[in-house]
Protein backbone atom coordinates (compact mmCIF):
# COMPACT_ATOMS: atom_id res chain seq x y z
CA UNK A 1 0.00 0.00 0.00
CA UNK A 2 1.32 3.36 -0.72
CA UNK A 3 0.22 5.92 1.52
CA UNK A 4 2.37 8.98 1.65
CA UNK A 5 4.44 9.49 -1.74
CA UNK A 6 7.37 12.24 -0.88
CA UNK A 7 8.42 14.78 -3.75
CA UNK A 8 11.00 17.52 -4.08
CA UNK A 9 10.62 20.56 -6.36
CA UNK A 10 13.25 23.97 -6.61
CA UNK A 11 10.73 26.62 -6.03
CA UNK A 12 9.92 28.75 -9.33
CA UNK A 13 10.14 32.34 -9.17
CA UNK A 14 9.25 35.51 -11.49
CA UNK A 15 11.24 34.98 -14.89
CA UNK A 16 12.09 31.71 -14.31
CA UNK A 17 11.28 28.28 -16.93
CA UNK A 18 9.22 25.94 -15.27
CA UNK A 19 10.66 23.04 -14.31
CA UNK A 20 10.32 19.06 -14.99
CA UNK A 21 12.52 17.14 -13.04
CA UNK A 22 12.08 16.27 -9.19
CA UNK A 23 13.19 14.27 -6.58
CA UNK A 24 11.08 11.67 -4.80
CA UNK A 25 11.61 9.80 -1.79
CA UNK A 26 11.63 5.86 -2.00
CA UNK A 27 8.36 3.93 -3.02
CA UNK A 28 6.80 1.81 -5.88
CA UNK A 29 5.86 4.14 -7.53
CA UNK A 30 7.10 5.70 -11.17
CA UNK A 31 6.31 9.09 -13.17
CA UNK A 32 3.43 7.85 -15.31
CA UNK A 33 5.24 9.53 -18.56
CA UNK A 34 1.78 9.05 -20.73
CA UNK A 35 0.29 12.06 -18.63
CA UNK A 36 1.66 15.47 -18.24
CA UNK A 37 4.31 17.28 -20.99
CA UNK A 38 7.66 15.56 -19.57
CA UNK A 39 8.28 13.44 -17.06
CA UNK A 40 4.45 13.38 -15.81
CA UNK A 41 4.59 16.70 -14.88
CA UNK A 42 2.22 19.25 -16.08
CA UNK A 43 2.23 23.70 -14.98
CA UNK A 44 -0.98 25.69 -14.92
CA UNK A 45 -1.29 29.15 -14.62
CA UNK A 46 -4.52 29.13 -12.19
CA UNK A 47 -4.74 33.13 -12.35
CA UNK A 48 -5.00 32.93 -16.02
CA UNK A 49 -7.79 30.70 -16.50
CA UNK A 50 -5.74 27.38 -15.44
CA UNK A 51 -3.86 27.70 -18.73
CA UNK A 52 -1.14 25.19 -19.14
CA UNK A 53 2.00 26.15 -19.52
CA UNK A 54 4.75 25.19 -22.00
CA UNK A 55 8.28 24.63 -21.51
CA UNK A 56 9.26 28.42 -23.27
CA UNK A 57 6.50 30.30 -20.67
CA UNK A 58 8.03 31.83 -17.83
CA UNK A 59 6.60 32.67 -14.74
CA UNK A 60 4.52 36.14 -14.16
CA UNK A 61 4.89 37.57 -10.55
CA UNK A 62 1.14 38.26 -9.24
CA UNK A 63 -0.04 34.74 -10.65
CA UNK A 64 -0.85 31.49 -8.92
CA UNK A 65 0.53 28.61 -10.23
CA UNK A 66 -0.04 24.77 -9.74
CA UNK A 67 1.86 22.01 -10.37
CA UNK A 68 0.38 18.63 -11.32
CA UNK A 69 2.41 15.63 -10.95
CA UNK A 70 0.93 12.22 -12.47
CA UNK A 71 2.29 8.89 -11.33
CA UNK A 72 2.11 4.91 -11.74
CA UNK A 73 1.96 2.24 -8.68
CA UNK A 74 4.29 -0.03 -10.03
CA UNK A 75 3.27 -3.77 -10.46
CA UNK A 76 1.63 -5.78 -7.30
CA UNK A 77 1.31 -2.19 -5.40
CA UNK A 78 -1.63 0.16 -5.09
CA UNK A 79 -2.14 3.40 -3.22
CA UNK A 80 -4.07 4.29 -0.61
CA UNK A 81 -7.59 5.21 -0.97
CA UNK A 82 -8.86 8.89 -0.18
CA UNK A 83 -8.50 8.83 3.25
CA UNK A 84 -4.84 7.36 3.54
CA UNK A 85 -3.46 9.59 1.23
CA UNK A 86 -1.00 11.41 2.50
CA UNK A 87 1.26 12.97 -0.30
CA UNK A 88 3.94 15.89 -0.29
CA UNK A 89 5.86 18.22 -2.05
CA UNK A 90 8.92 20.03 -0.44
CA UNK A 91 7.69 18.16 3.17
CA UNK A 92 4.21 20.33 2.50
CA UNK A 93 0.58 18.68 1.90
CA UNK A 94 -0.46 18.79 -1.62
CA UNK A 95 -3.24 20.99 -2.13
CA UNK A 96 -5.32 18.43 -4.01
CA UNK A 97 -4.82 15.08 -5.50
CA UNK A 98 -6.98 12.03 -7.72
CA UNK A 99 -6.10 8.33 -6.55
CA UNK A 100 -7.51 6.09 -9.60
CA UNK A 101 -7.26 2.45 -8.74
CA UNK A 102 -8.08 0.15 -11.16
CA UNK A 103 -9.14 -3.19 -10.73
CA UNK A 104 -6.94 -5.50 -12.53
CA UNK A 105 -4.48 -3.06 -13.65
CA UNK A 106 -1.84 -0.68 -12.00
CA UNK A 107 -2.59 2.00 -10.10
CA UNK A 108 -2.58 5.88 -10.89
CA UNK A 109 -2.55 9.06 -9.01
CA UNK A 110 -2.58 12.66 -9.77
CA UNK A 111 -1.55 14.61 -7.40
CA UNK A 112 -1.32 19.20 -7.35
CA UNK A 113 -0.14 21.62 -5.29
CA UNK A 114 -0.36 25.64 -5.39
CA UNK A 115 2.62 27.75 -5.27
CA UNK A 116 3.65 31.04 -4.38
CA UNK A 117 5.81 33.48 -6.12
CA UNK A 118 7.19 35.48 -3.03
CA UNK A 119 8.90 38.87 -3.05
CA UNK A 120 11.22 39.70 -0.08
CA UNK A 121 9.75 42.37 2.86
CA UNK A 122 13.27 43.49 4.11
CA UNK A 123 12.59 44.41 8.05
CA UNK A 124 15.91 45.07 9.19
CA UNK A 125 19.24 45.08 6.93
CA UNK A 126 22.15 43.20 7.56
CA UNK A 127 25.78 44.36 7.94
CA UNK A 128 29.47 43.03 8.56
CA UNK A 129 28.34 42.63 12.35
CA UNK A 130 24.65 42.16 12.67
CA UNK A 131 21.76 39.65 10.93
CA UNK A 132 19.30 41.22 8.95
CA UNK A 133 15.63 39.96 9.07
CA UNK A 134 13.04 39.59 5.99
CA UNK A 135 9.61 37.89 5.56
CA UNK A 136 8.46 36.77 1.78
CA UNK A 137 5.15 38.05 0.58
CA UNK A 138 3.12 36.16 -2.27
CA UNK A 139 2.64 38.65 -4.99
CA UNK A 140 -0.67 36.70 -5.85
CA UNK A 141 -2.54 36.60 -2.44
CA UNK A 142 -0.86 38.39 -0.53
CA UNK A 143 0.12 35.40 1.80
CA UNK A 144 3.21 36.48 4.33
CA UNK A 145 5.67 33.70 5.61
CA UNK A 146 7.35 34.28 9.34
CA UNK A 147 10.19 36.75 9.77
CA UNK A 148 13.32 34.43 8.59
CA UNK A 149 17.71 35.98 9.00
CA UNK A 150 19.54 37.60 6.51
CA UNK A 151 23.02 36.18 7.69
CA UNK A 152 25.34 38.55 8.41
CA UNK A 153 28.24 39.23 5.67
CA UNK A 154 31.34 37.89 6.91
CA UNK A 155 34.85 36.86 5.33
CA UNK A 156 36.17 38.73 2.55
CA UNK A 157 38.50 36.33 0.34
CA UNK A 158 41.02 38.03 -2.21
CA UNK A 159 41.63 36.44 -5.71
CA UNK A 160 45.06 37.07 -6.80
CA UNK A 161 46.55 36.43 -10.21
CA UNK A 162 49.65 35.07 -8.51
CA UNK A 163 49.12 31.91 -6.87
CA UNK A 164 52.34 31.29 -5.02
CA UNK A 165 52.05 33.89 -2.46
CA UNK A 166 49.05 35.95 -0.94
CA UNK A 167 49.47 39.43 -2.96
CA UNK A 168 49.69 40.64 -7.03
CA UNK A 169 52.98 40.15 -8.53
CA UNK A 170 54.00 43.12 -9.64
CA UNK A 171 53.84 44.33 -13.31
CA UNK A 172 54.37 48.15 -13.30
CA UNK A 173 50.73 48.40 -14.03
CA UNK A 174 47.41 48.81 -12.26
CA UNK A 175 45.72 45.36 -11.23
CA UNK A 176 43.56 44.81 -8.46
CA UNK A 177 42.44 41.77 -6.74
CA UNK A 178 39.08 40.58 -7.51
CA UNK A 179 37.01 40.49 -4.10
CA UNK A 180 34.24 37.58 -2.89
CA UNK A 181 32.09 38.50 0.47
CA UNK A 182 31.03 35.24 2.24
CA UNK A 183 27.88 35.11 4.10
CA UNK A 184 29.10 34.52 7.66
CA UNK A 185 29.64 30.88 9.09
CA UNK A 186 28.67 29.25 5.55
CA UNK A 187 30.61 27.11 3.49
CA UNK A 188 32.42 28.99 1.25
CA UNK A 189 30.40 28.36 -1.71
CA UNK A 190 27.43 30.60 0.33
CA UNK A 191 28.55 33.62 -0.95
CA UNK A 192 26.83 37.17 -1.15
CA UNK A 193 25.84 38.07 -4.79
CA UNK A 194 28.18 40.56 -5.70
CA UNK A 195 25.26 43.02 -6.82
CA UNK A 196 25.15 43.74 -3.03
CA UNK A 197 28.60 45.03 -2.66
CA UNK A 198 30.70 47.64 -3.70
CA UNK A 199 34.98 47.54 -3.86
CA UNK A 200 36.62 50.46 -4.00
CA UNK A 201 40.36 50.36 -4.73
CA UNK A 202 43.23 53.00 -4.20
CA UNK A 203 43.51 54.93 -7.92
CA UNK A 204 46.89 53.39 -8.45
CA UNK A 205 48.84 50.78 -6.77
CA UNK A 206 51.66 49.87 -9.89
CA UNK A 207 54.29 49.95 -7.21
CA UNK A 208 55.34 47.37 -4.63
CA UNK A 209 54.18 47.68 -1.31
CA UNK A 210 50.70 47.27 0.24
CA UNK A 211 47.29 48.86 -0.38
CA UNK A 212 43.94 49.41 1.28
CA UNK A 213 40.24 48.84 -0.41
CA UNK A 214 37.17 49.22 0.83
CA UNK A 215 34.01 46.73 0.50
CA UNK A 216 30.34 48.83 0.83
CA UNK A 217 27.54 46.62 1.21
CA UNK A 218 24.19 48.18 -0.85
CA UNK A 219 21.08 47.04 -1.74
CA UNK A 220 17.93 46.33 -0.37
CA UNK A 221 19.06 44.04 1.92
CA UNK A 222 22.96 44.86 3.57
CA UNK A 223 24.96 48.04 4.61
CA UNK A 224 27.56 49.25 6.10
CA UNK A 225 31.36 49.20 5.47
CA UNK A 226 34.49 46.76 5.55
CA UNK A 227 38.56 47.44 4.96
CA UNK A 228 41.18 45.53 4.23
CA UNK A 229 44.26 45.30 2.10
CA UNK A 230 46.51 43.43 -0.10
CA UNK A 231 50.32 43.29 -0.89
CA UNK A 232 51.81 43.90 -4.36
CA UNK A 233 55.50 42.31 -4.69
CA UNK A 234 58.01 41.31 -7.00
CA UNK A 235 57.26 37.80 -8.77
CA UNK A 236 59.68 34.96 -7.97
CA UNK A 237 62.05 34.14 -10.90
CA UNK A 238 61.05 30.50 -12.13
CA UNK A 239 64.59 28.76 -12.24
CA UNK A 240 65.09 25.97 -14.92
CA UNK A 241 69.07 24.47 -14.64
CA UNK A 242 71.36 22.26 -16.35
CA UNK A 243 73.35 19.82 -14.37
CA UNK A 244 77.21 18.35 -15.20
CA UNK A 245 79.60 16.19 -13.24
CA UNK A 246 80.56 19.04 -10.48
CA UNK A 247 78.11 21.92 -11.29
CA UNK A 248 75.03 23.25 -11.89
CA UNK A 249 74.23 26.09 -14.16
CA UNK A 250 71.25 28.13 -12.98
CA UNK A 251 68.84 30.38 -15.53
CA UNK A 252 66.11 32.80 -15.03
CA UNK A 253 64.14 35.20 -16.75
CA UNK A 254 63.80 38.74 -16.16
CA UNK A 255 61.47 39.55 -13.47
CA UNK A 256 59.87 43.13 -13.72
CA UNK A 257 60.86 45.65 -11.59
CA UNK A 258 64.10 44.15 -10.26
CA UNK A 259 67.08 45.55 -9.88
CA UNK A 260 69.32 42.63 -8.71
CA UNK A 261 68.81 38.87 -7.82
CA UNK A 262 69.85 36.78 -5.24
CA UNK A 263 70.68 33.24 -5.07
CA UNK A 264 70.69 30.57 -2.19
CA UNK A 265 71.62 27.45 -1.42
CA UNK A 266 70.20 25.03 1.03
CA UNK A 267 71.73 22.72 3.47
CA UNK A 268 69.91 19.77 4.08
CA UNK A 269 71.26 19.01 7.50
CA UNK A 270 70.31 21.81 8.92
CA UNK A 271 67.18 23.06 6.27
CA UNK A 272 68.52 26.06 5.65
CA UNK A 273 69.16 28.72 3.02
CA UNK A 274 72.50 30.89 2.68
CA UNK A 275 73.04 33.71 0.07
CA UNK A 276 75.58 32.45 -2.51
CA UNK A 277 75.89 35.35 -4.99
CA UNK A 278 74.07 38.67 -5.59
CA UNK A 279 74.03 39.51 -9.15
CA UNK A 280 72.43 41.54 -11.82
CA UNK A 281 72.92 38.71 -14.69
CA UNK A 282 70.24 36.05 -15.47
CA UNK A 283 72.15 33.34 -14.82
CA UNK A 284 74.73 31.71 -12.34
CA UNK A 285 76.98 28.75 -12.40
CA UNK A 286 77.62 26.73 -9.17
CA UNK A 287 80.99 24.87 -9.45
CA UNK A 288 82.74 22.45 -7.02
CA UNK A 289 80.09 19.96 -6.39
CA UNK A 290 80.04 16.17 -6.10
CA UNK A 291 79.07 13.92 -8.53
CA UNK A 292 75.98 12.35 -8.25
CA UNK A 293 74.84 14.52 -5.73
CA UNK A 294 71.48 16.12 -4.56
CA UNK A 295 71.59 19.92 -4.36
CA UNK A 296 68.95 22.66 -3.38
CA UNK A 297 68.80 26.28 -4.47
CA UNK A 298 66.83 29.23 -5.08
CA UNK A 299 66.52 32.61 -6.59
CA UNK A 300 64.62 35.93 -5.16
CA UNK A 301 64.33 39.56 -7.61
CA UNK A 302 65.28 42.35 -5.40
CA UNK A 303 65.23 46.05 -5.30
CA UNK A 304 66.17 48.83 -3.01
CA UNK A 305 63.59 51.46 -1.73
CA UNK A 306 64.13 54.98 -0.83
CA UNK A 307 65.72 53.70 2.05
CA UNK A 308 68.30 51.76 0.64
CA UNK A 309 67.07 48.61 2.03
CA UNK A 310 66.10 45.24 0.15
CA UNK A 311 62.71 44.72 -1.19
CA UNK A 312 63.19 40.74 -2.60
CA UNK A 313 59.98 38.41 -3.56
CA UNK A 314 58.05 36.29 -1.36
CA UNK A 315 59.87 32.73 -0.84
CA UNK A 316 58.45 29.70 -0.62
CA UNK A 317 60.88 27.17 0.99
CA UNK A 318 59.00 24.47 -1.13
CA UNK A 319 57.57 25.97 -4.02
CA UNK A 320 60.29 27.96 -4.90
CA UNK A 321 63.23 25.80 -4.26
CA UNK A 322 64.93 23.82 -7.39
CA UNK A 323 66.30 20.22 -6.51
CA UNK A 324 68.82 18.76 -8.78
CA UNK A 325 71.22 16.03 -8.83
CA UNK A 326 74.77 16.15 -10.68
CA UNK A 327 76.12 13.97 -13.12
CA UNK A 328 77.88 10.65 -12.27
CA UNK A 329 81.16 10.45 -13.52
CA UNK A 330 81.55 8.20 -16.29
CA UNK A 331 82.70 4.25 -15.28
CA UNK A 332 86.25 3.44 -16.92
CA UNK A 333 85.11 0.06 -18.21
CA UNK A 334 87.94 -2.52 -19.11
CA UNK A 335 86.82 -5.74 -21.25
CA UNK A 336 88.01 -8.72 -21.49
CA UNK A 337 87.28 -11.98 -24.10
CA UNK A 338 86.95 -15.14 -23.92
CA UNK A 339 85.65 -17.24 -26.84
CA UNK A 340 81.83 -15.32 -27.46
CA UNK A 341 81.88 -13.88 -24.34
CA UNK A 342 83.08 -10.30 -23.37
CA UNK A 343 83.33 -9.38 -19.98
CA UNK A 344 82.67 -5.77 -19.04
CA UNK A 345 84.11 -4.17 -15.39
CA UNK A 346 84.79 -0.98 -13.45
CA UNK A 347 84.91 0.88 -10.49
CA UNK A 348 82.00 2.31 -8.31
CA UNK A 349 80.78 5.68 -9.46
CA UNK A 350 79.68 8.15 -6.40
CA UNK A 351 75.92 9.16 -5.97
CA UNK A 352 75.35 5.93 -8.85
CA UNK A 353 71.68 4.70 -8.92
CA UNK A 354 71.95 2.25 -11.55
CA UNK A 355 74.32 1.07 -14.89
CA UNK A 356 73.56 1.00 -18.38
CA UNK A 357 75.26 -1.01 -20.76
CA UNK A 358 75.12 0.15 -24.59
CA UNK A 359 76.69 -1.76 -27.86
CA UNK A 360 78.12 1.53 -30.40
CA UNK A 361 78.11 1.06 -33.99
CA UNK A 362 81.04 3.00 -35.31
CA UNK A 363 79.51 2.94 -38.89
CA UNK A 364 76.06 4.14 -37.64
CA UNK A 365 77.48 6.10 -34.97
CA UNK A 366 74.91 4.95 -32.77
CA UNK A 367 74.17 2.92 -29.72
CA UNK A 368 71.97 -0.10 -28.91
CA UNK A 369 70.73 -1.12 -24.91
CA UNK A 370 71.93 -4.12 -24.11
CA UNK A 371 71.60 -4.31 -20.42
CA UNK A 372 69.13 -1.71 -19.01
CA UNK A 373 69.61 -1.20 -15.60
CA UNK A 374 72.38 -3.27 -13.55
CA UNK A 375 73.76 -2.35 -9.54
CA UNK A 376 76.54 -4.87 -10.23
CA UNK A 377 80.21 -3.99 -11.15
CA UNK A 378 80.81 -6.13 -14.22
CA UNK A 379 78.55 -7.94 -16.42
CA UNK A 380 79.01 -10.89 -18.86
CA UNK A 381 78.05 -10.26 -22.46
CA UNK A 382 77.38 -13.91 -24.28
CA UNK A 383 77.21 -15.12 -27.60
CA UNK A 384 79.07 -12.20 -29.45
CA UNK A 385 79.43 -12.72 -33.03
CA UNK A 386 82.44 -12.61 -34.63
CA UNK A 387 84.17 -9.35 -35.67
CA UNK A 388 85.37 -5.80 -33.49
CA UNK A 389 82.91 -4.25 -30.71
CA UNK A 390 82.19 -1.31 -28.42
CA UNK A 391 80.47 -1.12 -25.71
CA UNK A 392 79.95 1.58 -23.38
CA UNK A 393 79.02 1.75 -19.50
CA UNK A 394 76.69 4.75 -18.69
CA UNK A 395 75.99 5.80 -14.22
CA UNK A 396 73.11 7.12 -13.60
CA UNK A 397 71.99 9.34 -10.98
CA UNK A 398 68.29 9.23 -8.87
CA UNK A 399 66.86 11.61 -11.45
CA UNK A 400 67.62 8.84 -14.00
CA UNK A 401 70.58 10.85 -15.38
CA UNK A 402 73.42 9.42 -16.78
CA UNK A 403 76.78 10.07 -17.49
CA UNK A 404 78.14 11.93 -20.54
CA UNK A 405 78.81 9.66 -23.61
CA UNK A 406 81.89 9.76 -24.66
CA UNK A 407 83.47 7.48 -27.51
CA UNK A 408 86.96 8.01 -24.93
CA UNK A 409 85.26 5.56 -22.46
CA UNK A 410 84.50 3.08 -25.11
CA UNK A 411 85.33 -0.36 -24.74
CA UNK A 412 86.98 -2.74 -27.11
CA UNK A 413 86.53 -6.14 -28.01
CA UNK A 414 87.42 -8.96 -30.64
CA UNK A 415 85.49 -12.07 -31.15
CA UNK A 416 87.79 -14.32 -33.60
Amino acid sequence: MIENPKFWLAQPAAGELPQYDYARGAGAFSPDTAEGQNNGVEWVDVTADNRTLSPEDTFKAGHEYQIHIAIIADEGNVFADAESFAATLNNTAVTDFTVINVEGANCKAKISFTFHLFKDKVLKKATFKKNGTMTRVCTACGYETAEQKIPRAGAVALSYVYHRSKGLMYNGKNHFPAVTVYEYGTEEEDTIPAKYYKVTYPSADAKVGTYQYTVTLKGDKYEGTAKGSYFVHLGAPGVTTRVGVDKVALSWQKIPGAKFYIVYALNYKTGKFSRIAKITKLSYMVTGKKPGTKYGYAVRAGFYNKAGKEVLSPFNKVSDTIEVYTLCKAPAAKGCVAGKTVTLKWAKCAGTAYYKIYEYNAKTKKYTTLIGSTKNLSVKLKNRSKGTHYYLVRAYNKESLGSKYSTKNLVKAVIK
